[in-house]
């Protein structure tokens, strides 16, 4: 679910011509809708998933997998417009 959810937040960044803010909401919005799903709706399918961290819980690393996720593309897209600006 992780992997999907990375690739619909992938596709929104992918439309160049679209502001970067909302972009940035666009990712947001699937990010909460997705924390939402892990935290409420079925917190039982990632209690024993896999995580980068064995200290960490499960569903928090995929939260921060899909927030660090946002962040870095929100950032490159901020790069590539202070690029074209100039």
């Amino acid at each position: 679910m992780t992997e999907t959810c990375s690739l619909a937040v992938l596709m929104s960044f992918l439309f160049l011509r679209i502001h970067f803010h909302l972009k940035l909401m666009v990712g947001m919005s699937i990010l909460g809708v997705y924390s939402w799903c892990i935290w409420c709706l079925r917190p039982t399918v990632f209690e024993g998933g896999g995580t980068w961290n064995p200290e960490l819980e499960p569903r928090i690393a995929h939260v921060l997998n899909m927030l660090f996720l946002v962040l870095g593309l929100h950032l490159m897209d901020r790069q590539v417009r202070f690029l074209h600006i100039k």
